[in-house]
């Protein structure tokens, strides 16, 4: 569990950035995807950003209410983008 919620696992995302770019443009341009892997990786490890900062513990319990009161406007931002 404890690599689930590791940040070497956000920096490794964050360092296979150019990879999913490159990876994306070359399916867009070669296959026509509307949904391409990047897109797929990102929306994933967003929704893995999500449940690790809601899962975190933390001692300071103003960051856990602000993250979450971020999160649940975030929430309300999509629900209307889809609607």
């Amino acid at each position: 569990m404890d690599f689930l919620l590791s940040s070497n696992l956000i920096v490794g995302f964050i360092l296979i950035q150019p990879i999913l770019d490159l990876v994306t443009s070359l399916a867009v341009r070669n296959m026509e995807l509307p949904i391409t892997l990047g897109l797929v990786i990102r929306s994933l490890f967003m929704v893995y950003l999500c449940i690790y900062v809601l899962v975190t513990k933390s001692n300071n319990n103003k960051l856990i209410k602000y993250s979450k009161i971020a999160l649940s406007m975030i929430l309300i931002y999509i629900t209307f983008f889809l609607v």
